[in-house]
């Protein structure tokens, strides 16, 4: 086994993408939520140049959230959805009528959106993701 000097945070949007496009069981679902939010976090944590460890996933998102609004609340939405999947234990149980709950058809819209936006990032140029995060119509 090989351990590179350097993570691709996007390899954690890779796994999230490959879960959500396979089996949609809620553990993979929930695992992608997860991986999708840690690779954004820390893109941005880099890109931020945000150190140490004491509120560390809320000084990223207030770096990203001053340099731009939207592109911070995008974040906090999905660290929200991220505390969800990791931690809220209350099965998405399919409704009938749609074959998803709300809160499934959130989490899968956040999570094709962010996996979706980030796919050209590189990690010599991190901006990438923050200006996708936040598209400009």
């Amino acid at each position: 086994m090989v351990i590179s000097d350097y993570f691709d945070p996007l390899e954690f949007l890779r796994v999230a993408e490959s879960l959500a496009a396979g089996d949609t069981s809620e553990a993979n679902l929930r695992t992608a939520v997860s991986r999708t939010y840690y690779a954004v976090f820390l893109v941005m944590r880099e890109r931020f140049e945000v150190e140490g460890k004491r509120n560390i996933h809320g000084r990223v998102i207030g770096a990203v959230y001053a340099y731009d609004k939207m592109a911070g609340e995008r974040l906090q939405k999905l660290e929200a959805l991220r505390i969800l999947a990791d931690y809220r234990f209350q099965t998405w149980t399919p409704s009938t009528e749609t074959g998803a709950t709300t809160t499934e058809r959130r989490i899968g819209s956040q999570t094709s959106y962010s996996i979706d936006s980030h796919r050209s990032y590189s990690p010599k140029s991190p901006t990438t993701a923050l200006t996708t995060l936040h598209p400009k119509a």
